[in-house]
């Protein structure tokens, strides 16, 4: 990563830049950001760096021409997971049992505090996938089977979350019910049943709690990778919901480059 003087010595070079005006809109200043990036600055940004088992979950490739660093990332529901010493919560299936929608906004700060104790500023959560499959690997790290109550519960998540100064992913989109075969596996859904089952918590989470990033499942959702369908993310995610913020994959959910950026990812 850029050290703070390297961070200094790069920025020297853009002085009077919208991107480092803090008076400017967020927006403003991404623009301007983007404008200044080379095409390879654009390419390297799209992919992680830094996945080292039991160290780090994920990081963007720092900007060193322009004096940005890598943006970390830090899993999830229980707590952030690469914080040294942090607290682990109790499991969010608990959470969903106390129907208390104040101790779920204090759960997403409390976990945003932890984060940036750590210096991450993006937590890979909440889950709100439902529990449909009683034999799923994560249904202790997921809201339980009712959509309703996944989605009263993950709006104040998130606002606790992002209120602290966090970024937070809903996550999975979509229909990621089963651990085992997750990177394989087909879930064969009618709409009406996505939208009346799957899709409310993500619904409720950008339009009620302004969620700022999203993550697409490993999973196929009827024979299409989830990242992949221009369906689910351009026409549902970004043009129905009306989602401007980030989407990212799972993590080594990528089959097909093309797809992939042609599907709003």
């Amino acid at each position: 990563d850029l050290t703070p003087a390297e961070i200094t010595a790069a920025r020297e070079s853009f002085k009077g830049a919208v991107y480092l005006d803090p008076s400017k809109t967020a927006g403003e200043r991404a623009r301007d950001l983007v404008e200044r990036m080379t095409l390879d600055e654009k390419i390297a940004y799209l992919g992680g760096t830094g996945f080292v088992t039991d160290k780090v979950i994920g990081e963007t490739q720092p900007l060193a021409r322009l004096g940005i660093p890598k943006f970390k990332m830090t899993d999830a529901t229980l707590g952030s997971k690469l914080t040294k010493d942090a607290i682990l919560f109790p499991a969010f299936i608990g959470l969903a049992a106390s129907f208390n929608s104040e101790l779920s906004y204090a759960y997403g700060k409390a976990v945003a505090e932890q984060c940036k104790a750590g210096g991450y500023r993006i937590l890979l959560g909440p889950g709100v996938n439902l529990y449909r499959v009683p034999n799923c690997g994560r249904n202790f790290e997921y809201l339980g089977e009712d959509p309703f109550l996944t989605s009263e519960l993950t709006v104040p998540y998130i606002k606790g979350c992002q209120d602290a100064g966090v970024l937070a992913t809903a996550k999975h989109l979509s229909a990621n019910k089963s651990d085992y075969m997750r990177k394989s596996s087909n879930s064969v859904i009618d709409e009406r049943t996505l939208h009346e089952i799957y899709f409310p918590p993500f619904v409720a989470a950008i339009e009620k709690a302004d969620v700022k990033a999203v993550m697409t499942a490993y999973n196929l959702l009827n024979g299409e990778w989830a990242a992949e369908s221009r369906w689910l993310v351009t026409d549902m995610l970004r043009n129905s919901w009306g989602f401007d913020g980030m989407v990212m994959t799972d993590w080594w959910s990528v089959y097909n480059t093309e797809k992939l950026i042609t599907s709003g990812v």
